[in-house]
């Protein structure tokens, strides 16, 4: 079995803790672009268009405060990148 790799943590209302679009190797969009990306799709709902994911929660928070806390994790970095791009380029239809 491969190696589980821990991308990020994150919750479902604040997103990621990490830049998901310099994550996914995407380095040149200009302000206008990220901000029409954030207006069509947030940091979680990019998760809606990949496979290559998984959701680990996180162990460590009391249950009654974050019960939406998790670590975003992947048994394929390189295919879950991939449709991580895929995804953007096609909100912002490059």
């Amino acid at each position: 079995m491969s190696k589980e790799y821990i991308i990020c943590a994150g919750t479902m209302m604040e997103g990621f803790d990490i830049d998901i679009v310099k994550y996914a190797g995407i380095e040149n969009l200009t302000t206008a672009q990220y901000d029409m990306l954030q207006d069509e799709v947030s940091d979680v709902g990019l998760l809606d268009f990949c496979s290559s994911y998984h959701l680990n929660p996180h162990d460590d928070v009391a249950a009654a405060e974050d019960q939406d806390f998790f670590y975003l994790a992947t048994y394929d970095e390189a295919a879950f990148k991939v449709e991580l791009r895929l995804k953007i380029f096609s909100v912002l239809g490059l």
